[in-house]
């Protein structure tokens, strides 16, 4: 019975070791969960502060479009007006250079 009683200690240590060893590598990995945790929430404020950006960038696009179009729109009034004011086909300022301008005498 001795010798039955000294394996069985032997296998009850065994599995003491083994119990340590797991226990071990469950506060690893329990470790390495709360680190992988950290991670996906500094990456999810990275990914919304990006989102932020973009919506940043796309109000200040449209703004930038909208600009340019009233600029396209007043520069296209201004030729209208100076093609009022002076045709190109007639210049102005010089005597008798459009029609119905005073008869020379």
């Amino acid at each position: 019975g001795r010798a039955s009683a000294a394996a069985a200690e032997a296998k009850a240590a065994k599995a003491e070791e083994r119990a340590e060893a797991a226990e071990r590598a469950a506060r690893s990995a329990e470790a390495a969960l709360a680190e992988a945790e950290d991670a996906i929430a500094e990456l999810e404020g990275a990914h919304a502060l990006a989102e932020h950006e973009i919506q940043s960038l796309h109000k200040r696009l449209a703004a930038a479009d909208r600009a340019a179009e009233r600029a396209a729109a007043q520069a296209a009034e201004q030729r209208q007006s100076a093609a009022e004011v002076s045709p190109p086909d007639c210049p102005g300022g010089s005597p008798g250079g459009s029609p119905g301008g005073s008869p020379g005498g």
